[in-house]
């Protein structure tokens, strides 16, 4: 009987923690709920993938600005190549 009961005492705690791992793994597909749940007690919570969006957005408004100043300072040294170009033909 001791044996028996020993087995019980054993399988109680193994199918818990089967049906606790269980329920949160499901609970880890459906993340829709978290996000209304997020909302609804920290003020101000926005979604990663809202602030990942708008911080790549910045950047590449950034990145455009950027590119057309080093188009401007390319534009500059190819015309100061040609004057120094043009000042040594004429000198020569």
């Amino acid at each position: 009987m001791r044996r028996a009961v020993r087995q019980k005492l054993l399988a109680l705690p193994l199918v818990a923690a089967l049906a606790i791992g269980t329920y949160t793994v499901v609970g880890s597909f459906d993340g829709g709920e978290d996000t209304v749940s997020a909302e609804a007690c920290a003020p101000g919570f926005a979604p990663v993938d809202q602030v990942l969006n708008e911080i790549r957005g910045e950047m590449g408004a950034e990145h455009a600005g950027a590119d057309a100043g080093e188009e401007a300072e390319r534009e500059e040294a190819a015309r100061e190549t040609r004057a120094e170009g043009e000042s040594e033909v004429t000198t020569s």
